[in-house]
């Protein structure tokens, strides 16, 4: 069976349309989760455009007049993988304005334009064009880095990575055959079936990764919604067990050290009485960044509740973590919280387990728990004086692993 090649490039149009819409109605409902939605529909309709006036010059239509379009197909198609690259990169958070979009898609195909003007041979102008693809398909690599975790990224990376091994291939064929000056029966036959082909099933997956991809990054933007406090910016407390217990689970299988803090403002509610409730809401902010400014990768601090947050500290021993919690409690009590008071003070209880191998997993979750309960008592005896850290059980008087300002 032989396929044609115009109808071929004729469907790859229509599809580019027809993906396009579909990418137009999903955008409904995304907001600001929409960015690069838009720039990638347009470049979708002039890729449509290129193949529209290749086949314009297959079947010889009367507004042609004879001429050429290949180099129009090439620089329409030029400009498409253009607004692809920027697309891809407002969705990995880097966009660009669109003045600068407008200027790199332009010179891009001016430049490809006045590269294939002097070349007769169809066979050179197809070189040409299969060179500049590739150099954007591995800028497109390049872009997807930051968003392989998403499946939708990662299904455009391995249509770029085969598109590139495809067109080597090609580039190596186009440089050995010499096909006569363009004319619509010498582009019908260098445009070979099998890759009009592909550039259809490479069209559909591309723009359907995509469409995953822009999912996946809204579903991802609820998820971490779920889990984070809105008024800190912290974990909030349903988003801390599950690195909790990773933590428990790191600590079983390894014997990694584990520690919490558990932090409480002192005299938090005389402040909103004071001060009133917005400048409370600040105060905590402020607490928690000045907290996290200071905490390592691993380390994640969290809302636990009201005016008190969690610090889980992974391989961390509980001296370790007792120095950890005094030098933060002293950071905040030298620090302005909210310019419109006076300096705040926190209470803190420590606890640590230092190894969990050998238990099971119902011993692991209750060591979890006790050792929750033992920071929330501590983080109890701490509030007796305040502007404390109590990392060990007993009477205030008698405990040895205590410190306060005086």
């Amino acid at each position: 069976m032989t396929l044609d090649p115009a109808s071929l490039l004729l469907t790859n149009a229509i599809t580019s349309l027809a993906l396009a819409a579909v990418l137009l109605l999903s955008r409904i409902g995304m907001g600001n989760d929409a960015r690069g939605i838009g720039t990638w529909v347009f470049g979708d309709i002039v890729l449509a455009m290129g193949r529209c006036a290749a086949v314009a010059t297959l079947l010889g239509l009367p507004f042609t007049m004879g001429r050429d379009f290949t180099s129009v197909a090439g620089c329409l198609g030029v400009i498409g993988l253009v607004a692809h690259v920027q697309a891809l990169r407002s969705v990995a958070g880097h966009p660009a304005r669109p003045i600068f979009v407008v200027a790199q898609a332009l010179g891009s195909a001016l430049l490809l334009y006045l590269l294939a003007l002097p070349l007769e041979s169809l066979s050179h102008k197809m070189f040409l064009f299969s060179v500049m693809a590739m150099g954007y398909s591995a800028i497109t690599l390049w872009v997807l880095r930051p968003l392989l975790r998403f499946w939708g990224a990662r299904l455009i990376a391995l249509m770029m990575l085969i598109s590139l091994v495809m067109r080597l291939g090609l580039l190596l064929t186009w440089n050995d055959v010499d096909i006569p000056p363009s004319s619509s029966q010498n582009l019908s036959d260098g445009l070979r079936a099998p890759v009009l082909v592909f550039q259809l099933a490479m069209a559909m997956l591309v723009t359907g990764g995509f469409v995953l991809l822009m999912h996946e990054r809204l579903r991802a933007r609820i998820e971490r919604l779920v889990v984070t406090d809105a008024l800190t910016g912290t974990v909030n407390r349903h988003g801390i067990m599950p690195l909790l217990q990773d933590a428990w689970g790191q600590a079983l299988r390894h014997g990694r050290p584990v520690s919490v803090v558990m932090f409480d403002l002192d005299h938090f509610k005389r402040i909103n009485d004071l001060y009133g409730h917005a400048i409370g809401d600040e105060v905590l902010a402020g607490f928690a960044a000045c907290i996290s400014s200071q905490l390592q990768d691993n380390d994640t601090l969290s809302r636990w509740g009201g005016e008190e947050f969690l610090l889980l500290l992974n391989d961390t021993e509980i001296a370790k973590a007792h120095a950890i919690a005094d030098r933060l409690r002293q950071l905040v009590a030298g620090v302005s919280l909210d310019e419109r008071i006076p300096s705040v003070t926190v209470s803190a209880g420590v606890a640590s387990i230092e190894s969990l191998q050998g238990m099971d997993d119902t011993q692991a979750t209750d060591s979890l728990m006790d050792m929750l309960d033992a920071a929330d008592r501590r983080l109890y005896l701490a509030k007796r004086q305040r502007n404390c850290v109590v990392s060990v059980d007993g009477d205030l008087e008698a405990l040895s692993g205590f410190s306060a300002s005086q």
